[in-house]
This record gives structure tokens, C-alpha cells and sequence, in this order.
């Protein structure tokens, strides 16, 4: 569906998947946020689609988190469905 719409990039997920090694992908209904956790002390939250329109041409926002903890505690709503 997302890709269908042109919110996801097939491309851009091989490229962060090429990168990123341990990446993992989650589908969330309903969360517009994208959160991209890169190990126990770093993520993004961002509104920032994986297209090239988000990558060149939008204005998008991110955060960049480097407190663990709060990382673990993102990672862990993930981990435990409590989105």
C-alpha cells in the first residue's frame, strides 16, 4: 500500500537495508511518525518518508536521539507491540 501511494521507496529500503545490516522494518497502522533506531544509544523520529521527494525536494523535520535510555525506551514499545 505504501508503496502504491508513494510514501515508502522500495529502493530506499534496499539502500538502508545495504547500510544498515541489523535493520529491521516495521508497519505500525495509524503512527505517521518514522523512528529509526540505529543501536541502544542512537534513533531518529522523524516525519521524513524513504522517497526521494523526502530525501531532495520536501522539507521535512527529524529529531536525532542520543539519551539511552530514552532509546531503549522507544525500542521497547516496538518490542513489545505497544503501539
Amino acid at each position: 500500500m505504501h508503496v502504491s501511494d508513494g510514501s515508502l521507496d522500495p529502493e530506499a529500503v534496499v539502500q538502508l537495508y545495504r547500510l544498515a545490516t541489523s535493520a529491521s522494518l516495521w508497519h505500525v497502522p495509524r503512527f505517521h511518525a518514522k523512528v529509526y533506531i540505529a543501536d541502544d544509544t542512537r534513533a531518529i523520529v522523524t516525519s521524513g518518508n524513504l522517497t526521494a521527494g523526502a530525501f531532495y525536494r520536501n522539507v521535512e523535520y527529524g529529531v536525532r536521539l542520543d539519551d539511552p535510555n530514552v532509546v531503549r525506551g522507544i525500542q521497547s514499545h516496538f518490542d513489545h507491540g505497544n503501539l
